[in-house]
Formats: structure tokens, sequence, C-alpha cells
């Protein structure tokens, strides 16, 4: 049975918790939910069940006490134990390119002060429409990676400026990586 038409029975004796993830559990081994799918989130238990959050959180336990579901922080609850099948990656896309190109620059790809490709080439590179890529670049500029000089490109920025994975965004850079980065045009 799909979760999504299941009922609880207010009368039961069985509690209310109990009878959700026991819905839960049955849409799974039923196949109603694919190793890997997302389990609902609190907030969704909460107005499809007319639930607490206390209520939400009990259900979530008591699956990962049965071994149904496992929890990824961050990220959420998904079908299946842990170590199955990868749930899915549930980033926005800009946000997916963008780390896809930090990660390009970490590895020395794009050398600090490099120009990035044309935009032509990135979107063929990974796959991706010009807006999504615009939007990708959006983030590597405000997060420090990167900066654009009108009409000649975008830039890697230093490495100075490039975000702290304890720090996250990096605004002292902005504008300075202009001046401090040597431009090359290749």
């Amino acid at each position: 049975m799909d979760w999504h038409e299941a009922k609880i029975d207010p009368t039961s004796k069985t509690r209310v918790h109990i009878q959700i993830a026991d819905i839960f559990e049955k849409s799974i081994a039923n196949g109603f939910l694919a190793p890997g799918a997302a389990i609902p989130s609190e907030n969704e238990l909460m107005d499809v069940f007319a639930v607490s959050r206390t209520t939400a959180r009990r259900v979530a336990a008591v699956l990962r006490e049965r071994e149904v579901i496992h929890t990824v922080p961050g990220k959420g609850s998904f079908a299946g134990r842990e170590g199955g099948p990868n749930p899915p990656d549930v980033r926005p896309l800009p946000r997916r390119v963008a780390d896809q190109i930090g990660v390009a620059i970490l590895s020395g790809k794009y050398p600090a002060g490099s120009r990035l490709p044309a935009e032509r080439d990135l979107t063929c590179e990974h796959g991706v429409a010009r807006p999504t890529l615009r939007k990708a670049l959006v983030i590597l500029r405000t997060e420090g990676w990167a900066f654009t000089v009108p009409f000649a490109g975008t830039f890697i920025a230093s490495p100075r400026c490039w975000p702290k994975k304890e720090a996250g965004v990096n605004t002292q850079c902005g504008e300075a990586a202009f001046e401090a980065a040597e431009i090359t045009d290749p």
C-alpha cells in the first residue's frame, strides 16, 4: 500500500507513531518506496498524518531501529539500510555545477589567476543550459572562488579568497580578488 493512501486509526491501542512506522515499513517492503528513496520529512509527516513533531520524530526513530531506513545528516532519511543505494543528489543543479568547478579548481585544473573556459565550453562539459551555468558562476563568485571581469571572462581568485571548510561563504575578498589576482590571457 502506498503511504499517501494510508490512514491511521486513532481508536487503536497501537500508538500512532507505531502505526505510521508500520505503514512506511509495508510501503518499503512492497516496493512503493524503493531503496534510496527519500522518506517524507518531519513537516510532511505532520501535515499528512496531522501529528505533532514529536510523533513524527518517533516514527523515524522506530524505522531506524528496525533498520528499514537510514538518515544522512543534512539530507534526510532514505529507505533501506545504510550503505545501500545512494540517496539521490537533491542539491539544486547550479549548486552541483559550482561544486564540480570548485573541485576542478582545488585539483589544479583551473589555477589561480587563470580564466575559466568560455560559457559555451563549460555548458557542454557539465551538460547544463547557459542560465544554469550562470547561476553556478554567481555561486562561485559569492563564495570567493572566482571573479568576473566584464568583457574579459571569469577568473579564478587567489587561494586566500577561497572558502574555508569551517567558515562557509568568504565575504572578505569579493572585489579585492580582482586587484590581487594576476589576469592571464590564454
